[in-house]
């Protein structure tokens, strides 16, 4: 049976990441479709895996899709996901759009493999929560998660190509202070932090930080977990990073904290506090980096640590191609 993939939203920022991922995992597959709105329609794109004219989603028949991936935003998500489901694809979905609906899975497939029950809609989880919820599962596993507080440092392009741009015009732009170049971000991100990612909810927290509170339990089976967030844009144009405090169940051994971390392949631990990870330096697009992990010291209980990893990669692409590749050999 031939696999025939489509990625929706292709010249995005994500979607054109999702070609990288698919060649680096040497997923195996008959025919690769580009999709996006018509006004990239009928552009050519030339990479690794050959020639490729971006097709109209308005036209594209969906009835020869094994999987489809879909980043092209949440209002996309909704309009043809489940189009393309009825058509007979199964929709792996990189947006908003169904994390929190119940009857869909949301899969780490490191993390929750379980979940799936051989829907044809799967949701693919926001990138920082990917990256959080990868170093927290082996803290639960141990020890049990009681307390979760997160600090998130976001970079632009967690915002696609128009965060990129945007951090590149406010560089140039002489007037720091000014407020009207900035279309994406609420204030000018160059050498400026802005505690604010998407809209701010009645309470106001972001949605974003509500994101992470849900999606987080969602992954976790964990309904009842304190968890809590301030998500922060900062001036990084690509690249993750997050402050996390875990307060825990049982007394926390860091030794065998650390152990646990070295048997994860993508995994990789700082051996010394000054070793630290930043974006800027991480060596694989593929791996999550915890550094700076140490002990509370008003609790035995409390443990800190400091996670970096790859937005585009790891908190998107990679993780939905894992997805397909866990359905594509049947262990998913």
């Amino acid at each position: 049976m031939s696999t025939n993939i489509a990625i929706i939203g292709a010249t995005g920022a994500v979607g054109s990441e999702f070609i990288k991922v698919i060649e680096h995992l040497k997923f195996d597959f008959d025919e690769l479709h580009l999709v996006a709105s018509s006004r990239s329609a009928g552009q050519m794109i030339v990479n690794n895996l050959g020639n490729f004219v971006v097709q109209d989603i308005e036209t594209f028949d969906f009835s020869t899709i094994t999987y489809a991936f879909f980043t092209a935003g949440g209002s996309v998500s909704r309009k043809w996901a489940e189009k393309a489901v009825n058509a007979g694809a199964t929709v792996i979905d990189n947006t908003s759009a169904f994390r929190m609906d119940p009857l869909v899975p949301l899969i780490i497939p490191e993390v929750n493999l379980s979940s799936y029950k051989q829907e044809k809609l799967i949701a693919n989880p926001n990138c920082s929560t990917i990256q959080i919820v990868r170093a927290l599962k082996p803290i639960d596993e141990l020890f049990g998660l009681d307390k979760v507080i997160i600090s998130t440092y976001q970079a632009a392009s967690g915002a696609g190509n128009a965060g990129i741009e945007e951090l590149h015009a406010s560089m140039l732009n002489e007037n720091e202070n000014a407020t009207e170049a900035s279309t994406v971000f609420s204030r000018p991100l160059a050498h400026n932090v802005i505690p604010q990612i998407d809209k701010f909810l009645d309470n106001d927290f972001t949605f974003e930080e509500e994101k992470v509170r849900f999606e987080s339990r969602k992954i976790l089976a964990a309904n009842d977990l304190f968890i809590t967030c301030t998500a922060v844009r900062v001036p990084v144009f690509t690249g993750h990073s997050a402050a996390v405090y875990v307060e825990t169940v049982e007394d926390i051994d860091l030794e065998k904290l650390a152990a646990s971390f070295a048997e994860i392949p993508d995994i990789e631990l700082s051996n010394t506090a000054s070793s630290f990870p930043t974006p800027r330096l991480i060596a694989s697009q593929d791996k999550v980096y915890i550094g700076r992990m140490r002990k509370e010291p008003n609790t035995p209980k409390g443990v800190w640590l400091w996670v970096v990893a790859n937005n585009l990669w790891v908190g998107a692409a990679l993780n939905a191609v894992l997805i397909a590749q866990q359905l594509q050999d049947n262990t998913l």
